[in-house]
């Protein structure tokens, strides 16, 4: 610290906590203890507990769809650690790194800062950047759709990174990542195309047109994704005995199964079956919500049924299709995966996007290290389970309040 325009030193203590919350630094093991929620909350200059990473973000005008995606991210560890570490050690300054990377980094590092002077921080640094990189197309001021964003966001961030523009890398270089965002999302899947054409008519009264596939124009199509779009099953027509219409509600495993190679999903005119080669360390899932007609944009208001843990992505790497190919398939390796954090969305009832909110569902995890000489000292009382036991977050925007676990699937989740 100086003092200017005089231009000498001050070394006074009483600076360190502006300091610290001007260039925040963490390491890997501190991140971990902050994850867990070990070392308790902390307190603001108005002595107002919070959670570090569980903090609020303002909204300027209508950036919420930007403030659920920044805390999808900052609770995927790997892209967490990678960012708040990185730019702790002022590494991305060191290699001039683009600007967006680097407030990227900083909005991490003072979302997870355990000394924050209030607990809610501004994305308007970011947000501005962000606004300039995508020419205007995601700003502060304007509501977008977030998926639209994540994907933009992913693969900037990626090339700006250093990662790789390929898309046609085969063989062995196929499966490897170039880059921290690739590492933790990238996966490779499959698309069999069929073309379908119709049989000439013969003018038989009452014959209905016949279809067939052309066989010869068969294609497989192999590509990278950062994320899987799921389609919901379209909402009910008839009304109930009551005269409302009914809210259906479908499993995610149905769901899923678009991807176990062997359903078929037809559009324009072309019959394709999916199949995933290789699942990501992170599966982000979109669930197709929002269409529209030759009138107005609707709203699928299907609820997705899930389990917070334990779901097996074994069903979207296509087994018995794979096996029919020839390939190599290893039965018990099974894919499980928890849930990370879950992105809702609510609008006036009867509207697609009228009064639009966006809210993001995150929560801590346990420390293993902890529960496991917990065990070994025979220790497991109700008050340390109640302690190492996972607690969840909903946010929105400033407001952060803890939900009920087995109350999460509730909403119109729209991104995992």
């Amino acid at each position: 610290v100086y003092v200017l325009p005089d231009g000498y030193q001050v070394s006074d203590p009483s600076l360190d906590d502006i300091k610290y919350l001007l260039n925040p630094t963490f390491t890997p093991e501190t991140l971990r203890k902050l994850d867990a929620g070990s070392q308790g909350p902390s307190y603001d200059l108005h002595a107002v507990a919070y959670l570090p990473g569980f903090v609020g973000l303002n909204n300027i005008k209508a950036n919420d769809y930007l403030n659920v995606i920044v805390h999808l991210l900052a609770h995927v560890p790997p892209v967490r650690d990678y960012f708040v570490c990185r730019s702790s050690e002022r590494s991305f300054e060191r290699e001039r790194a683009s600007e967006l990377v680097q407030r990227f980094g900083t909005l991490m590092r003072k979302i997870w800062n355990p000394k924050a002077f209030k607990a809610q921080v501004s994305p308007h640094e970011f947000g501005q950047e962000v606004a300039t990189r995508s020419g205007r197309k995601f700003t502060l001021t304007h509501q977008a759709d977030p998926i639209d964003f994540l994907g933009w966001l992913l693969n900037t961030l990626h090339r700006d990174l250093g990662g790789s523009k390929s898309t046609t890398r085969k063989g062995p270089e196929k499966f490897k990542n170039t880059s921290i965002i690739h590492e933790a999302f990238r996966g490779i899947v499959k698309v069999e195309e069929d073309e379908i054409v119709a049989i000439p008519d013969s003018g038989e009264i009452g014959k209905r047109p016949q279809f067939d596939i052309k066989q010869d124009r068969r294609r497989l199509i192999e590509s990278n994704f950062l994320f899987l779009t799921l389609d919901l099953p379209p909402p009910p027509v008839f009304q109930d005995s009551i005269q409302k219409n009914i809210i259906p509600q479908v499993n995610l495993m149905t769901l899923l199964m678009k991807y176990d190679g062997e359903t078929k999903v037809e559009r324009s005119g072309i019959l394709r079956t999916h199949y995933c080669e290789r699942l990501p360390p992170f599966i982000i899932l979109h669930f197709k919500r929002f269409g529209s007609n030759t009138f107005i944009e609707e709203k699928n208001p299907t609820i997705v049924n899930f389990p917070t843990k334990g779901v097996d992505f074994g069903i979207c790497l296509g087994r018995a299709k794979r096996e029919k190919l020839g390939e190599k398939i290893d039965e018990d390796n099974k894919e499980i995966y928890d849930l990370l954090g879950n992105v809702t969305y609510s609008s006036t009832a009867g509207t697609a996007k009228d009064d639009s909110q966006w809210k993001v569902q995150v929560h801590t995890r346990q420390q293993s290290t902890a529960n496991s000489n917990d065990i070994s000292k025979n220790n497991l009382t109700e008050e340390n389970i109640k302690k190492d036991e996972e607690k969840w977050f909903q946010i929105q925007d400033l407001i952060v309040e803890e939900v009920n676990r087995q109350m999460v699937f509730l909403g119109e989740s729209y991104i995992q």
